[in-house]
C-alpha cells in the first residue's frame, strides 16, 4: 500500500532499526550492534567492498553476481576481463549505495540509513530501478527507464577511449537498470516454461528450450516504490513492504530459490546452481546488454563517436529482446 506522507520520518526510523537487528539475527557477521561498520580485511572474488558488515552481506550482493554470470555466458572474445568486471560491479552497486552518502557514517549507520532512504525516495532516481515515479504510467516508466539505459550507455562509449575506469562505473550503473527490471520486486513479467534458461545450460544438462527473449517473457507491469500522486493510486502494484525494503532493495530482490540448501551459498559454483527463475532471466539480460555494448566497441562506437542517434539501432535491437513492454 501507499506510504503515508505525515509518517515517513517516524516509520523510516523504525525501518532503520528494525534493518540492523534484522541483520544480526540473520547471522550477517555482527555479534555487537557497535560491529555494524567494523572495518574488515577480506576481499571476496570480484566484489566492490561494501559500507559497512550489514551492506556487505550476501544478501547484497545479487547485482555482482548478475554482472559476473552474464559476462560469462558471453563467447570467450567478447568477454570483458576480471578487472573491467570489478569496476562494472563497483558501479552497479553504487546506484544503491551512492559513493557520497558515506559521509554519512560519521554521524552513525542510522544518519547513514536515513540519508539512503530519503535518496531513494527521489522521483529522478526511479527510473534508474526501472520503477514508476509520482505520476507517469507503466509504459511511461519503462520507456523512461530504457531511455535512461542507453544515455547512461552513450556516455559511457563517449569516455572510453579516455575514462576507461568511468566508463565501466556508468557501464555498470546501466546494468543496474536493466536487472531491475527482471526482479518481481520492480516488474511483473509474462511467464513462459523456458523463462530462466541459459545458453551455457545445453553444455550442463541435456539441450533444453531456447532461452527466453522477445515477446516470451515481456514486461506486464511496473511496479512503484515511491509514493503516487493522489490522483494516480488505484491499481498500482507497489514494491516491498515498509519493514521489508532497505532503500531498494527488498526481500522480493533476492537472487536465490527458496531452500535450506541455498540459503549462504558461497562458491561460484553454488550461487549459480541456486539463482532463481528471475535471476537467470536477469543473467540473460545483462548477457545481452554486454555483448551489445562490445558489438559498439568493435565497431568503433567511441569516443567522439558515440551519440545516441548512432547507438539507437542497437540498442533497439536489444530491448526488443530483453526490455520489451507486453501491450
Amino acid at each position: 500500500m501507499a506510504k503515508s506522507a505525515g509518517s515517513t520520518g517516524t516509520k523510516r526510523a523504525t525501518r532503520c532499526r528494525a534493518m540492523l537487528a534484522a541483520g544480526c539475527l540473520l547471522g550477517l557477521g555482527c555479534e555487537r550492534p557497535e560491529d555494524i561498520c567494523a572495518p574488515v580485511n577480506d576481499r571476496i572474488g570480484f566484489f566492490s567492498q561494501g559500507d559497512c558488515i550489514f551492506t556487505r552481506a550476501r544478501f547484497f550482493r545479487g547485482h555482482e553476481w548478475l554482472t559476473h554470470f552474464g559476462n560469462a555466458e558471453l563467447g570467450a572474445s567478447d568477454r570483458f576481463d576480471d578487472s573491467e568486471v570489478q569496476w562494472m560491479a563497483r558501479g552497479n552497486r553504487r546506484v544503491d549505495y551512492p559513493q557520497e552518502l558515506l559521509v554519512q557514517l560519521d554521524n552513525g549507520v542510522l544518519a547513514y540509513v536515513d540519508a539512503l532512504m530519503e535518496r531513494t525516495e527521489r522521483p529522478e532516481e526511479q527510473p534508474h530501478h526501472f520503477l514508476l515515479g509520482a505520476s507517469d504510467s507503466e509504459l511511461g516508466a519503462a520507456q523512461v527507464a530504457r531511455e535512461f539505459i542507453l544515455e547512461t550507455t552513450t556516455r559511457a562509449l563517449q569516455t572510453w577511449p579516455e575514462e576507461r575506469i568511468r566508463a565501466l562505473t556508468l557501464l555498470g550503473q546501466a546494468q543496474h537498470t536493466v536487472q531491475d527490471s527482471f526482479s518481481p520486486a520492480h516488474t511483473v513479467r509474462q511467464d513462459a516454461p523456458n523463462f530462466g534458461s541459459l545458453p551455457s545450460d545445453a553444455a550442463r544438462e541435456a539441450p533444453g528450450p531456447a532461452p527466453c527473449q522477445g515477446a516470451c517473457g515481456c514486461i506486464q507491469r511496473v511496479k512503484a516504490y515511491l509514493r503516487r500522486d493522489e490522483e494516480f493510486h488505484e491499481g498500482v502494484l507497489y514494491h516491498g513492504t515498509e519493514y521489508d525494503t532497505i532503500g531498494h532493495i527488498t526481500t522480493d530482490d533476492s537472487i536465490y530459490r527458496e531452500g535450506r540448501d541455498c540459503h549462504r551459498p558461497t562458491e561460484e559454483g553454488q550461487v549459480f546452481a541456486c539463482l532463481n527463475r528471475f535471476a537467470r532471466q536477469a543473467a540473460l539480460g545483462t548477457m545481452g546488454y554486454l555483448g551489445w555494448v562490445r558489438r559498439e566497441i568493435q565497431a568503433g562506437n567511441v569516443g567522439s563517436a558515440a551519440s545516441s542517434e548512432g547507438l539507437r539501432a542497437g540498442f533497439d535491437a536489444f530491448a526488443a529482446d530483453h526490455l520489451r513492454f507486453c501491450f
